[in-house]
């Protein structure tokens, strides 16, 4: 039968379409896919929700118990397992050596001890002999030079930079040989090996690598001379 108007009470069932509002639905209702507003939710859809739901849900998410994490591969699970202690707590590295810590360790030939806890002017260091020879002799090339005399004599002999060798340009010359004469014995025109009395030759700067030594109260003849750049020069010098 067909009804018009209110119905109160209780309906078993209702096929067809009903009008209107209604109260309360007890049972499960199917709504048909030709209905105007039928669109079910799927996998990926937003959720519109009110500010107190989000609360709700946000609250819910951080007030899970760490031992309910347990899913394999989950954010969750990834945080209980490395922060499993207080961040403050990790002041000291206690891994292995990384690449670049690595190529830093092989050029240290050996650790260095200090006698304090930092290092300062009073701090000693430990080095192996080796390393201590090694030392010794590139300040001993640097220091030592050709003859017997009782002054050390070099590029800053008579002031700064006096006897370097260098183009008109300033550029230094690489390779130049310096000998030292006796002026009596150059001017007399008996430069031989037997009155030589030092040599040493400049570096890519010009200047000399390592000094010469001459007695004072003389006066010397430096020659210097370099194949193919220039020719024989000499400069006087009064020790």
């Amino acid at each position: 039968c067909n009804i018009t108007g209110n119905l109160s009470g209780s309906v078993g069932s209702v096929t067809g379409n009903v009008g209107g509002s209604v109260a309360s639905v007890t049972a499960g209702v199917t709504l048909a896919t030709s209905q105007p507003n039928y669109a079910p939710a799927k996998a990926g859809d937003a959720m519109a929700l009110t500010s107190g739901e989000r609360t709700t849900l946000s609250g819910a998410i951080w007030n899970t118990l760490t031992s309910a994490l347990t899913t394999a591969g989950s954010i969750g699970k990834l945080l209980v397992d490395n922060i499993n202690a207080t961040i403050s707590s990790r002041s000291t590295y206690a891994g292995g050596d990384t690449p670049g810590t690595a190529t830093l360790l092989t050029r240290i030939s050996q650790a260095l001890s200090f006698t304090a806890g930092k290092v300062d002017a009073n701090a000693s260091v430990s080095l192996p002999q080796a390393n201590i020879d090694a030392i010794a002799a590139g300040v001993a090339s640097q220091l030592s030079g050709q003859g017997s005399g009782n002054t050390l004599v070099n590029h800053d002999t008579g002031g700064i930079d006096n006897f370097r060798c260098v183009t008109t340009d300033g550029t230094g010359i690489d390779g130049v040989q310096i000998s030292a004469y006796l002026t009596t014995a150059w001017n007399n025109g008996n430069p031989s090996s037997g009155s030589l009395l030092a040599t040493t030759e400049t570096g890519p700067d010009g200047r000399w690598k390592q000094p010469i030594y001459l007695d004072t109260g003389y006066s010397y003849t430096l020659v210097f001379a370099k194949q193919g750049n220039f020719n024989l020069m000499t400069r006087s010098l009064t020790v």
